[in-house]
């Protein structure tokens, strides 16, 4: 995801500090830019190989 989203979603908690879903979506943001990580091609290679069977 673009870097503009984690800094619209700063600008929108800045203006609304108790908002719960900008504190979720900001993880979400920060967590998916480790992936896709081994685990997830691990999966998707299991996934083709079940398919192939």
């Amino acid at each position: 995801m673009p870097v503009q989203i984690k800094e619209r979603y700063i600008k929108m908690i800045t203006e609304n500090p108790n908002d719960k879903n900008l504190e979720v979506s900001i993880k979400n943001y920060e967590d998916a830019l480790t992936h896709p990580d081994k685990k997830d091609l691990e999966d998707v290679k299991k996934w083709v190989n079940k398919i192939l069977k």
